[in-house]
Protein backbone atom coordinates (compact mmCIF):
# COMPACT_ATOMS: atom_id res chain seq x y z
CA UNK A 1 0.00 0.00 0.00
CA UNK A 2 3.00 2.32 0.36
CA UNK A 3 4.44 1.48 -3.04
CA UNK A 4 2.75 4.36 -4.92
CA UNK A 5 4.16 6.94 -2.46
CA UNK A 6 7.61 5.42 -2.74
CA UNK A 7 7.41 5.45 -6.53
CA UNK A 8 6.32 9.11 -6.51
CA UNK A 9 9.21 10.06 -4.23
CA UNK A 10 11.68 8.29 -6.50
CA UNK A 11 10.27 10.09 -9.55
CA UNK A 12 10.43 13.48 -7.82
CA UNK A 13 14.03 12.90 -6.71
CA UNK A 14 14.97 11.71 -10.19
CA UNK A 15 13.39 14.78 -11.81
CA UNK A 16 15.18 17.10 -9.39
CA UNK A 17 18.51 15.44 -10.21
CA UNK A 18 17.85 15.73 -13.96
CA UNK A 19 16.73 19.38 -13.80
CA UNK A 20 19.68 20.38 -11.63
CA UNK A 21 22.03 18.44 -13.89
CA UNK A 22 20.76 20.29 -16.95
CA UNK A 23 21.08 23.62 -15.13
CA UNK A 24 24.68 22.78 -14.19
CA UNK A 25 25.58 21.72 -17.74
CA UNK A 26 23.87 24.76 -19.25
CA UNK A 27 25.89 27.10 -17.04
CA UNK A 28 29.09 25.22 -17.82
CA UNK A 29 28.37 25.52 -21.56
CA UNK A 30 27.76 29.27 -21.23
CA UNK A 31 31.14 29.66 -19.51
CA UNK A 32 32.90 27.39 -22.03
CA UNK A 33 31.46 29.27 -25.02
CA UNK A 34 32.97 32.51 -23.73
CA UNK A 35 36.27 30.78 -22.91
CA UNK A 36 36.47 29.18 -26.37
CA UNK A 37 35.69 32.47 -28.09
CA UNK A 38 38.41 34.17 -26.04
CA UNK A 39 40.84 31.40 -27.02
CA UNK A 40 39.97 31.78 -30.71
CA UNK A 41 40.36 35.57 -30.55
CA UNK A 42 43.72 35.27 -28.79
CA UNK A 43 45.11 32.51 -31.03
CA UNK A 44 44.10 34.24 -34.25
CA UNK A 45 45.05 37.67 -32.85
CA UNK A 46 41.73 39.28 -33.69
CA UNK A 47 41.50 43.03 -34.11
CA UNK A 48 38.69 44.97 -32.36
CA UNK A 49 36.65 44.98 -35.57
CA UNK A 50 36.88 41.18 -35.65
CA UNK A 51 35.72 40.91 -32.06
CA UNK A 52 39.08 41.06 -30.31
CA UNK A 53 39.28 42.64 -26.87
CA UNK A 54 41.94 43.84 -24.45
CA UNK A 55 41.43 40.54 -22.62
CA UNK A 56 42.23 38.47 -25.72
CA UNK A 57 45.24 40.68 -26.45
CA UNK A 58 46.55 40.34 -22.89
CA UNK A 59 45.97 36.59 -22.99
CA UNK A 60 47.98 36.25 -26.19
CA UNK A 61 50.82 38.36 -24.79
CA UNK A 62 50.88 36.21 -21.66
CA UNK A 63 50.95 33.04 -23.77
CA UNK A 64 53.80 34.41 -25.89
CA UNK A 65 55.78 35.03 -22.73
CA UNK A 66 55.09 31.50 -21.47
CA UNK A 67 56.05 30.03 -24.86
CA UNK A 68 59.31 31.96 -24.90
CA UNK A 69 60.14 30.81 -21.37
CA UNK A 70 59.46 27.19 -22.30
CA UNK A 71 61.59 27.42 -25.44
CA UNK A 72 64.45 28.98 -23.48
CA UNK A 73 64.16 26.22 -20.88
CA UNK A 74 64.19 23.51 -23.57
CA UNK A 75 67.28 25.03 -25.21
CA UNK A 76 69.03 25.18 -21.87
CA UNK A 77 68.18 21.55 -21.11
CA UNK A 78 69.35 20.42 -24.55
CA UNK A 79 72.64 22.25 -24.13
CA UNK A 80 73.15 20.75 -20.68
CA UNK A 81 72.40 17.23 -21.94
CA UNK A 82 74.26 17.30 -25.22
CA UNK A 83 77.12 19.69 -24.52
CA UNK A 84 78.74 20.76 -27.72
CA UNK A 85 78.02 17.57 -29.65
CA UNK A 86 75.05 19.13 -31.42
CA UNK A 87 76.60 22.49 -32.15
CA UNK A 88 75.44 22.27 -35.76
CA UNK A 89 71.75 21.91 -34.76
CA UNK A 90 71.03 25.64 -34.38
CA UNK A 91 72.23 26.26 -37.91
CA UNK A 92 70.00 23.54 -39.28
CA UNK A 93 67.08 24.89 -37.31
CA UNK A 94 67.71 28.37 -38.67
CA UNK A 95 67.79 27.06 -42.22
CA UNK A 96 64.55 25.18 -41.64
CA UNK A 97 62.89 28.31 -40.29
CA UNK A 98 64.09 30.32 -43.29
CA UNK A 99 62.26 27.95 -45.59
CA UNK A 100 58.96 28.86 -43.95
CA UNK A 101 56.99 31.75 -45.36
CA UNK A 102 55.77 34.53 -43.06
CA UNK A 103 52.27 33.05 -43.16
CA UNK A 104 53.58 29.58 -42.26
CA UNK A 105 55.65 30.98 -39.40
CA UNK A 106 52.57 32.78 -38.08
CA UNK A 107 50.52 29.60 -38.32
CA UNK A 108 53.21 27.58 -36.54
CA UNK A 109 53.36 30.15 -33.77
CA UNK A 110 49.57 30.06 -33.41
CA UNK A 111 49.63 26.26 -33.25
CA UNK A 112 52.25 26.42 -30.50
CA UNK A 113 50.31 29.09 -28.63
CA UNK A 114 46.91 27.43 -28.77
CA UNK A 115 47.38 24.84 -25.95
CA UNK A 116 48.97 27.50 -23.75
CA UNK A 117 46.15 29.96 -24.39
CA UNK A 118 43.57 27.27 -23.71
CA UNK A 119 45.25 26.41 -20.43
CA UNK A 120 45.32 30.07 -19.37
CA UNK A 121 41.74 30.76 -20.48
CA UNK A 122 40.32 27.71 -18.74
CA UNK A 123 41.92 28.89 -15.49
CA UNK A 124 39.59 31.91 -15.56
CA UNK A 125 36.61 30.91 -13.42
CA UNK A 126 34.51 34.01 -13.96
CA UNK A 127 34.32 36.20 -17.06
CA UNK A 128 31.70 38.46 -15.51
CA UNK A 129 28.08 39.09 -16.48
CA UNK A 130 27.09 35.61 -15.30
CA UNK A 131 29.57 33.71 -17.49
CA UNK A 132 31.27 31.70 -14.75
CA UNK A 133 32.01 28.10 -14.02
CA UNK A 134 28.97 26.46 -12.41
CA UNK A 135 28.61 26.38 -8.64
CA UNK A 136 25.87 25.20 -6.32
CA UNK A 137 24.23 28.62 -6.74
CA UNK A 138 23.50 27.72 -10.37
CA UNK A 139 21.39 24.71 -9.41
CA UNK A 140 17.72 24.96 -10.31
CA UNK A 141 16.67 24.31 -6.70
CA UNK A 142 18.61 27.34 -5.47
CA UNK A 143 17.23 29.55 -8.23
CA UNK A 144 13.69 28.45 -7.46
CA UNK A 145 14.26 29.17 -3.77
CA UNK A 146 15.41 32.71 -4.63
CA UNK A 147 12.62 33.39 -7.10
CA UNK A 148 10.00 34.66 -4.58
CA UNK A 149 12.53 37.08 -3.10
CA UNK A 150 13.59 38.32 -6.55
CA UNK A 151 9.99 38.83 -7.65
CA UNK A 152 9.19 40.61 -4.39
CA UNK A 153 12.22 42.88 -4.71
CA UNK A 154 11.29 43.73 -8.30
CA UNK A 155 7.71 44.60 -7.36
CA UNK A 156 8.83 46.75 -4.44
CA UNK A 157 11.33 48.64 -6.59
CA UNK A 158 8.84 49.09 -9.43
CA UNK A 159 6.18 50.35 -7.02
CA UNK A 160 8.58 52.93 -5.56
CA UNK A 161 9.56 53.98 -9.06
CA UNK A 162 5.94 54.52 -10.16
CA UNK A 163 5.11 56.46 -6.99
CA UNK A 164 8.09 58.75 -7.52
CA UNK A 165 7.00 59.38 -11.10
CA UNK A 166 3.48 60.22 -9.92
CA UNK A 167 5.03 62.70 -7.49
CA UNK A 168 7.10 64.06 -10.40
CA UNK A 169 10.33 63.62 -8.48
CA UNK A 170 13.62 63.56 -10.43
CA UNK A 171 15.35 60.24 -11.03
CA UNK A 172 17.76 59.31 -8.26
CA UNK A 173 21.14 57.61 -8.85
CA UNK A 174 19.79 54.11 -8.25
CA UNK A 175 16.93 54.57 -10.71
CA UNK A 176 19.28 55.95 -13.36
CA UNK A 177 21.60 52.96 -12.96
CA UNK A 178 18.76 50.43 -13.16
CA UNK A 179 17.17 52.08 -16.18
CA UNK A 180 20.54 52.28 -17.95
CA UNK A 181 21.25 48.59 -17.27
CA UNK A 182 17.86 47.67 -18.69
CA UNK A 183 18.58 49.77 -21.80
CA UNK A 184 22.04 48.41 -22.65
CA UNK A 185 21.46 44.90 -21.30
CA UNK A 186 22.75 43.11 -18.22
CA UNK A 187 25.81 41.64 -19.94
CA UNK A 188 27.01 44.97 -21.40
CA UNK A 189 26.43 46.68 -18.04
CA UNK A 190 28.34 44.04 -16.08
CA UNK A 191 31.28 44.07 -18.49
CA UNK A 192 31.54 47.88 -18.50
CA UNK A 193 34.11 49.64 -16.32
CA UNK A 194 32.98 52.15 -13.65
CA UNK A 195 33.92 55.04 -15.94
CA UNK A 196 31.97 53.50 -18.83
CA UNK A 197 28.94 53.02 -16.59
CA UNK A 198 29.08 56.64 -15.47
CA UNK A 199 29.24 57.73 -19.11
CA UNK A 200 26.22 55.59 -19.94
CA UNK A 201 24.22 57.06 -17.07
CA UNK A 202 25.18 60.64 -17.93
CA UNK A 203 24.02 60.08 -21.50
CA UNK A 204 20.56 58.99 -20.29
CA UNK A 205 20.48 55.85 -22.41
CA UNK A 206 17.06 54.87 -21.10
CA UNK A 207 15.79 57.43 -23.62
CA UNK A 208 15.47 55.62 -26.96
CA UNK A 209 17.00 58.38 -29.10
CA UNK A 210 20.09 58.54 -26.88
CA UNK A 211 20.43 54.76 -26.91
CA UNK A 212 20.30 54.64 -30.72
CA UNK A 213 23.01 57.32 -30.97
CA UNK A 214 25.15 55.49 -28.41
CA UNK A 215 24.96 52.18 -30.28
CA UNK A 216 25.88 53.88 -33.56
CA UNK A 217 28.92 55.47 -31.90
CA UNK A 218 30.02 52.08 -30.58
CA UNK A 219 29.81 50.60 -34.08
CA UNK A 220 31.89 53.46 -35.52
CA UNK A 221 34.51 52.95 -32.80
CA UNK A 222 34.83 49.28 -33.72
CA UNK A 223 35.32 50.19 -37.38
CA UNK A 224 37.94 52.83 -36.57
CA UNK A 225 39.84 50.48 -34.25
CA UNK A 226 39.85 47.82 -36.96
Amino acid sequence: QYAPKSDTLVVVVFLLIVVNGFAWLAQYQRWKNVADRLVKAAVEDWTPSQGGTTESKDLRDHALQVLQEREDENKKNNNDNNGTTNSSSPGKSTKANKKLSAKEKKQKQNDDLKPIIQELAYEIHDFGAGFHKPTWKDLAMWKLAKLPFQVGSFLVWQTKYVLRRIQKLPLNDEEKAVLTERAVGHVAWELASPDERNDMVERELWILENLVDYKEEQEFKKIEQG
